[in-house]
């Protein structure tokens, strides 16, 4: 995901992962109308004409998980529904998510341990993925609260990620932007930060499934985690790089 403080309206400013991987899901279409000179951030501003606006208001049935509800999309500052939503998040690590300009994107000032796939401007290639693709989440569910709730929104870095400080399914309140925090009892949310240069969001995977959330794994395997996982299983399937203590995870512990 591209996050650059001194472009916020220019050069893809705020894609994220769901961008950059459309062609690849039979959206060609749609993929050829994004305009990569103008941000995703600002799409929902009419003043700037901007183009993108039309991908960030797509709802992609791809992205909506059949168990659960088709949430509409979140109203933008000054376009009726200006976000669509989706059912699927990359890992972004352990949170809160802060990494909100350039100083704090890169991994070296981001502790390896904390890291997911998915940081800000994340160039990682596989063979930096040392645990091995088949032993590290790529993507797993979060559930779509119906109003305004900014979880799952798909083209602002804020909503298609989550992280596993907790277990799937764990009622601990997620954390996120003030405004768009629509609290239920099987998601609840609680507010941390007001704008995106206090970001401190986490979010945790769930489901609608009984039992447990469905995960995408590197090697492209998909498998279903019960939500009974031990804490230290489940983050050491979370992080792209082995660290010290971490116990190699095998396809049976899951």
């Amino acid at each position: 995901m591209l996050n650059d403080p001194n472009c916020g309206g220019r050069d893809g400013a705020e894609a994220t992962w769901i961008a950059h991987i459309l062609p690849y899901l039979e959206q060609t279409a749609l993929a050829a109308m994004i305009d990569w000179t103008k941000s995703f951030g600002h799409a929902g501003y009419n003043s700037l004409g901007n183009p993108n606006l039309a991908i960030t208001r797509q709802t992609l049935p791809i992205f909506q998980c059949p168990s659960g509800p088709k949430a509409r999309p979140i109203p933008s500052i000054d376009v009726t529904e200006g976000y669509a939503r989706g059912s699927y998040a990359a890992n972004n690590g352990l949170g809160p998510m802060k990494e909100y300009n350039l100083a704090n994107a890169v991994p070296t000032t981001r502790p390896q341990q904390d890291a997911g796939v998915f940081y800000m401007n994340s160039n990682l290639i596989a063979e930096q993925i040392r645990d091995g693709l088949s032993n590290t989440m790529f993507v797993s569910e979060i559930r779509l609260v119906m109003g305004n709730d900014f979880r799952g929104v798909m083209h602002y870095p804020e909503g298609p990620l989550y992280h596993y400080n907790y277990t799937p399914n764990t009622l601990v309140p997620d954390e996120i932007r003030s405004g768009f925090c629509n609290n239920q009892p099987e998601a609840p949310c609680t507010t941390t930060f007001s704008s995106w240069n206090t970001r401190r969001m986490i979010v945790t995977a769930r489901s609608y499934h009984p039992g447990g959330v469905q995960v995408l794994l590197g090697d492209g395997s998909a498998h279903f985690i019960q939500q009974a996982i031990a804490l230290n299983v489940w983050q050491a399937l979370g992080t792209p790089r082995a660290v010290s203590g971490e116990q190699p995870v095998s396809p049976g512990t899951f």
